[in-house]
């Protein structure tokens, strides 16, 4: 689980992770929960220090044995604690594999400089739309690493977090979130060298590596339909490629384990489908900063390029000044900018402050129940900024379309708008 990767590949998940992942819906509802060592990081700051939940950097400058030290010294007090409790055994498990993640974590922030961090935090929130933008990352990042762990520390540590591990305890999985997360992060290892090999091409590759995990690691039962289920609802979700699609649909459905989460993959396959390049795309009406109600349909005519985002999402926030050039560069052409706001209706009111405040361009409306509203949900979407573009028709042209700040955009329109 835990690899000694090159230099290269470390810069590049410090950057992927702030610049491209995108901003998430919540998470699927559940019959899982976490029930079981309720107070597990309250007792685990007397040993080792933390900050909201998580490892302090003065934690991850520890030297290795004296932080596994510290870890098992939690883990005899949590013992001791819950011994002689009716659910003991699961208790247990729960305290180990919450200590396996807090170990994953030491290593993967292993001597990093706190002051660089806070450097790139900065550099993330207020340089995003710098054309600069990685080269300062990866200079700042430069800084970041103080102390690096020997190959023999990491198989140490690997040890820990791997060894004597269960891929298959249903009963666990439905009580912990420490296994679960440690389940989820087990899957995602697996591949860690391969989610940078792909070109930007083969970008949605990614969405499927963790399917060909589970099929090929996780033992049949629970865990794997559940797995199965998650993984394949978030691909759908995130992969545009119609071939891969129509495969990623084909091979969920051909799994007869699949079949009690079938209807709803069904359902995000099928508006998959009706969300394709010629598709007439679906009507919405929603209200603007002036409450005045802006029909799409209405629209028609003109091309539409519609901006989903929300005031929360700092990836969104580092696209407006690329719509902002290109809804003034495009003026005088056969095309409407629509920005969708995805906050909370409880939100209105901040989102109405933002566009006035940044005087954003072109239609600004904002969607009557954010991600579960009717028009979002058609579209499958789990994560903003996101973008459509709908032709003069009312028909998409592209579900998933190119960010302002791709250039591939630019060339589009230009051909679109001749």
């Amino acid at each position: 689980m835990l690899y000694n990767n090159s230099m290269k590949i470390y810069l590049t998940c410090i950057i992927l992770h702030l610049v491209w992942i995108p901003c998430f819906s919540q998470s699927l509802t559940t019959n899982l929960h976490d029930n079981l060592f309720a107070d597990k990081l309250n007792e685990f700051s007397k040993f080792v220090p933390l900050n909201n939940g998580t490892l302090t950097y003065g934690a991850c400058l520890l030297d290795p044995k004296t932080f596994i030290h510290q870890i098992n010294l939690f883990k005899a007090e949590a013992t001791r604690k819950i011994k002689n409790k009716s659910n003991e055994a699961l208790l247990k498990k729960d305290i180990d594999y919450f200590t396996r993640n807090m170990v994953e974590y030491y290593v993967s922030h292993y001597g990093r400089d706190s002051l660089a961090m806070a450097t790139i935090q900065q550099i993330n929130s207020e340089q995003q739309s710098n054309p600069n933008y990685s080269s300062l990352i990866k200079e700042a990042s430069k800084k970041l690493q103080t102390k690096v762990l020997s190959i023999s520390e990491r198989k140490f540590l690997n040890q820990f977090v791997l060894g004597s591990a269960d891929l298959n305890d249903p009963e666990l999985f439905k009580r912990s979130g420490s296994y679960r997360e440690w389940i989820d992060s087990y899957i995602y290892n697996l591949n860690i060298d391969r989610q940078f090999r792909y070109s930007s091409s083969e970008y949605e590759n990614r969405y499927l590596l963790p399917l060909e995990a589970i099929y090929n690691k996780i033992p049949p039962g629970f865990i794997k339909n559940h797995l199965t289920y998650q993984y394949t609802l978030f691909a759908l979700r995130m992969v545009t490629n119609p071939q891969k699609l129509d495969s990623l649909y084909s091979d969920f459905a051909g799994r007869r384990e699949n079949s009690e989460n079938k209807s709803e993959i069904d359902q995000v396959y099928h508006n998959l489908v009706l969300s394709r390049p010629n598709s007439l795309a679906p009507d919405f009406s929603y209200y603007d900063v002036n409450d005045k109600l802006i029909r799409l349909n209405e629209l028609r005519g003109k091309y539409v390029y519609i901006d989903l985002w929300a005031t929360w999402c700092i990836p969104c926030k580092a696209e407006i000044p690329f719509l902002s050039r290109l809804v003034s560069n495009y003026s005088d052409k056969n095309i409407t900018f629509l920005s969708l706001s995805l906050d909370k209706s409880s939100d209105k009111e901040n989102w109405v402050n933002y566009v006035k405040n940044n005087k954003l361009d072109g239609i600004q409306v904002i969607a009557d129940k954010d991600f579960n509203s009717d028009f979002i949900k058609k579209f499958n979407v789990a994560s903003i900024p996101r973008f459509i573009l709908i032709d003069p028709d009312g028909k998409i042209v592209f579900a998933n379309a190119a960010r302002p700040s791709d250039p591939a955009l630019r060339s589009l329109l230009d051909q679109l708008l001749k």
